[in-house]
């Protein structure tokens, strides 16, 4: 299990335990606001930092990668979990609420209630979790456009419209171990993910799981192929079938869910001991 798990998840996948959607781990949040730059803050800006080096100083990116890191891994940006445990997330936070996705503003430059899908019934593809979304007034440039208050059973559903369109879910964290959002990302626009596939920058950690291909159930249709985000999954062209790189594979279970064989399942990431220490 990923190191989270272990300091505050009591051994267990740390973001099932409802003491990290608590309102006490949020006033703790508040407090340390008073104390200088956020974690996040700090992460973002030496993130921001280690990226424009690469091509100026490519010497120097290592040792700026490193620090991005480490001040990432405090923070825990975020990581990649399957649709099920995003319904898991749901059952324990109050209240839930729809808001803008800041990446998709910063390469759109457009709100999501003005974007592509602005006819769907729910549009914005980022959550708001817990009792920070009572005071989201306090940040209206990042609140731009308001929230959405949804209730357990919307909640759902918006998870539904966003699985069906091949979305990764992925957690926020507005302070570890906080868990304040869950997103729905892409690699062509979600900041954290372009760092990780980019820059190898690991703000965005893997899931607790990886996906396995059965090959005699394989018919090689490569549906899976065209969920990926991650680049994990190729086409092998002499037996027509898929190939899963599972060193690769974040475990999201995109390519799982639109398998008509059911090729495909989630494992533990624990159980292959070349895998258990990627994240």
């Amino acid at each position: 299990m990923c190191q989270f798990c272990v300091q505050h998840g009591e051994g267990k996948i740390w973001y099932k335990h409802a003491k990290n959607y608590a309102r006490h781990q949020y006033k703790k949040l508040r407090q340390k606001r008073h104390e200088g730059p956020s974690l996040a803050a700090q992460a973002n800006a030496a993130v921001a930092q280690a990226i424009m080096t690469k091509n100026l100083n490519p010497k120097k990116f290592p040792e700026l990668k490193a620090a991005a890191e480490r001040l990432a891994l405090k923070q825990h940006g975020g990581q990649v979990l399957p649709f099920e445990h995003a319904e898991i997330i749901i059952e324990l936070s109050s209240p839930i609420a729809l808001i803008d996705c800041v990446c998709r503003r910063a390469n759109r430059a457009t709100l999501e209630t003005t974007s592509e899908f602005k006819d769907d019934e729910l549009t914005r593809s980022c959550m708001g979790l817990g009792v920070g979304m009572l005071k989201w007034e306090e940040w209206p440039e990042r609140y731009k456009g308001g929230i959405d208050i949804l209730d357990q059973k919307e909640a759902r559903d918006w998870l539904k419209v966003w699985k069906k369109r091949g979305m990764v879910p992925t957690l926020m964290t507005f302070g570890t171990p906080y868990i304040g959002g869950l997103c729905m990302c892409d690699y062509p626009i979600c900041m954290i993910i372009r760092n990780r596939m980019d820059y190898d920058i690991k703000q965005l950690l893997k899931g607790e799981f990886v996906a396995v291909l059965d090959q005699e159930k394989c018919k090689g249709c490569l549906r899976c192929m065209q969920r990926c985000h991650f680049g994990a999954i190729t086409h092998e062209v002499v037996r027509g079938k898929a190939y899963i790189n599972m060193k690769k594979c974040f475990g999201c279970g995109l390519c799982r869910d639109v398998c008509p064989e059911n090729a495909i399942t989630l494992q533990p990431r624990m159980n292959f001991p070349l895998l258990k220490n990627m994240w």
